[in-house]
């Protein structure tokens, strides 16, 4: 999942919120540094999904101010 920022800060908040995601600079294939996260969401139902873009949004906005 791309983000607008970085990473990093947005792992450690989003972990202390017990979700499990992982810098996308894991998984590039360039060796780079992504401004992205992974996260495994199929095992997410509505409820779950709308929990954790909820989380993510407060995480973002949260670094933003």
């Amino acid at each position: 999942m791309p983000l607008p920022t970085d990473a990093e800060p947005v792992v450690a908040s989003m972990q202390a919120k017990g979700w499990i995601v992982r810098l996308g600079s894991v998984f590039s294939s360039s060796g780079g540094t992504p401004a992205a996260i992974r996260v495994t969401v199929a095992a997410f139902d509505d409820e779950r999904s709308a929990t954790f873009a909820k989380d993510l949004v407060d995480t973002l906005a949260s670094l933003e101010a």
